[in-house]
């Protein structure tokens, strides 16, 4: 009788594990070209510049907040509280935005993009 309670339960954890992985989905950090990035911005995403102070300062996307990609996991506070609004990131050369995404997904952030660098994206607003 021990014996067929193991199985059952057995079985009950295999179909219970499957349920909850089947259901999961992955989250990943999203690539975005120029153009998808500024329609985006252009729909109230909010967009954040990963860049050091120093960076920001010497010149932004307008509308860009500034948490440096190495300050974000301690200033999570200042993203949206909206975890599936649509988040832009941008840095020099897209590394630091990408690091950076990681830090929001691992929060429950659904909709992150890595824009890449600053100065592709300032070009594609100034050519549009």
């Amino acid at each position: 009788m021990a014996r067929y309670f193991k199985i059952l339960l057995l079985v009950q954890l295999l179909i219970f594990s499957f349920n909850v992985f089947a259901g999961s989905t992955s989250v990943e950090v999203k690539k975005i070209d120029s153009t998808s990035a500024w329609h985006e911005i252009n729909n109230n995403a909010l967009l954040i510049d990963v860049r050091t102070v120093d960076e920001f300062n010497s010149g932004h996307i307008d509308g860009a907040i500034n948490i440096p990609h190495n300050q974000l996991e301690s200033r999570l506070s200042e993203v949206d509280s909206n975890k599936g609004r649509e988040i832009i990131l941008y840095c020099k050369s897209g590394k630091r935005a990408g690091i950076a995404g990681d830090v929001l997904v691992k929060n429950g952030y659904t909709k992150v993009f890595n824009a890449g660098g600053y100065a592709d994206l300032r070009d594609h607003k100034a050519g549009s």
